[in-house]
C-alpha cells in the first residue's frame, strides 16, 4: 500500500519540479535533525512483524509565507482493514476552545502572536527505509501529546524563570497546538510574557517565533529573526513600520488596525447549482466566534428551504 502511495507520488513530483525539490528539502531537514533515520535493509529483513510504514504526501500552500510545502504522514491509511491509529488511544481533549482564545485575544489593547517551529524521492532508486524518532504528527494520540508536552514544560520550569506574567496561565489558556494568541494592557506586559514564553518553552527546545504584535515597539523589541515574515519596525519612523495582515487560528487579522477581516469570493455564473454547491458555499466562510452570522444565517435559511422543498 505504501509502495504504491510513493509510485504514484514520484510520478506527480516529476512534473512538479518545485514542489519536488521542496519535499527533498523537508525529508533531508527530518534526516539532518535527527528526526528520522535510515534503516539499513538487513534490519529491516530482520523483523517483519512490527513494522508499519506510512504513505506520505505533500500539502501545498501558496499563500503561505514560510513552509508552503508540507509533507503529511498519513496515519489512518488503512492495509488489510488496520491501520497505525487503530492500537492508539486518542488521549483526553486539552486543546482550547479556539472562541475563548480569541475573545481573550481581543480583550485588551496591546495583541501578541507567537508560533512554535517545528528522504529525498528518487524513482531511479529502490526506496529507502526511514523510522521516526519523533512522535508523528497526525497520529490520533498527537493532539494530546502536543499539549501535554507543552503543559508540562509549563509546570516543570515556570519557578526557573523571571516573569511578572503567570505563565503557565498563558501556556494553559491561549496556546491553540503551536500558536499563541494574547493581549494585554499595556506594552510592557506584552514584551514580559513574550520574553518569558520564549524562555519557558526553550527550555524543552520549543522555539516560538513569527512573533507577531499590533504595537510598533512590541515587535521591535523582539529580534528580526523571530519575528512573523514581512513585519518590519522602526519606531522613529512611520514610514518604517509595516504591519501586514495576518492569519491567526484561521482568521485574518489586521495588525495595523487590530480588525478580524473575512475574504469571500462568489460563486462562478457558471457553476452548476446543486445542493452541494449551496451547502459548500455556506462552509466556506469560517467564522468561529459567529461575527457574521447575520449574513451567513441566508444561506443557511436557503439551504434549509431546499430541503423542506424536497430538491434532490
Amino acid at each position: 500500500m505504501a509502495a504504491r502511495w510513493l509510485a504514484n507520488l514520484e510520478k506527480t513530483l516529476s512534473s512538479k519540479p518545485e514542489i519536488r525539490t521542496a519535499y527533498n528539502g523537508v525529508i533531508s531537514s527530518h534526516l539532518s535533525k535527527g528526526y528520522i533515520r535510515q534503516v539499513p535493509d538487513a534490519e529491516v529483513l530482520a523483523d517483519k512483524s512490527d513494522q508499519w510504514f506510512l504513505p506520505h504526501f505533500p500539502i501545498v500552500r501558496q499563500d503561505k509565507r514560510t513552509t508552503k510545502v508540507r509533507v503529511v504522514f498519513d496515519t489512518a491509511a488503512s492495509w488489510a482493514r488496520h491501520n497505525i491509529n487503530c492500537d492508539m488511544h486518542a488521549g483526553p481533549k486539552l486543546q482550547n476552545d479556539i472562541v475563548h482564545i480569541l475573545l481573550r485575544f481581543s480583550a485588551e489593547s496591546v495583541a501578541l502572536v507567537g508560533t512554535s517551529a517545528k528522504c529525498s524521492c528518487d524513482a531511479t532508486n529502490e526506496p529507502c527505509k526511514y523510522e521516526f524518532n519523533r512522535l508523528v504528527f497526525g497520529l490520533k494520540s498527537s493532539p494530546y501529546l502536543a499539549g501535554r508536552a507543552l503543559l508540562q514544560t509549563a509546570y516543570d520550569f515556570s519557578s526557573d524563570v523571571t516573569a511578572s506574567a503567570d505563565l503557565v496561565k498563558l501556556v494553559e489558556d491561549s496556546f491553540n497546538f503551536d500558536d499563541t494568541l494574547h493581549s494585554f494592557p499595556t506594552e510592557a506586559a506584552a514584551l514580559d510574557a513574550q520574553q518569558g514564553l520564549t524562555e519557558l518553552l526553550g527550555k524543552s527546545g520549543f522555539r516560538l517565533r513569527k512573533w507577531f504584535s499590533n504595537s510598533p515597539s512590541v515587535l521591535q523589541a523582539i529580534p528580526e529573526e523571530d519575528r512573523a515574515p514581512l513585519a518590519t519596525v522602526d519606531v522613529s519612523s512611520n514610514a518604517h513600520c509595516t504591519l501586514p495582515s495576518s492569519k491567526t487560528l484561521g482568521i485574518t487579522w489586521l495588525a495595523d488596525r487590530d480588525q478580524f477581516t473575512f475574504v469571500y469570493h462568489p460563486r462562478a455564473e457558471t457553476q452548476k447549482l446543486t445542493k452541494r454547491a449551496a451547502l459548500r458555499e455556506v462552509a466556506t466562510i469560517f467564522d468561529p466566534r459567529g461575527q457574521l452570522t447575520p449574513f451567513t444565517m441566508r444561506a443557511r435559511v436557503l439551504f434549509q428551504e431546499l430541503c423542506i422543498l424536497g430538491y434532490e
